[in-house]
């Protein structure tokens, strides 16, 4: 889908749960101590962004139609 890592397509997917950068940074393999740092930087990103944003689109169209259903 992108050129993200393994890690941060992992963080996109857990902050995608909760909306919590930190928590998903943790959830990735980031130790707690320097999660939030992480979490932060990570999104700040473009490319960190737009996967986020795609896979937000995807979850509202895919929520969305189980909705009508």
């Amino acid at each position: 889908m992108t050129d993200l890592t393994i890690k941060q397509d992992r963080i996109v997917d857990e902050y995608l749960i909760d909306l919590n950068t930190t928590q998903a940074a943790i959830c990735a393999g980031h130790s707690p101590g320097s999660a939030d740092k992480i979490g932060s930087q990570l999104l700040r990103r473009t490319r960190v962004q737009r996967a986020v944003q795609a896979k937000n689109m995807k979850l509202s169209a895919r929520s969305e139609i189980l909705f009508v259903l």
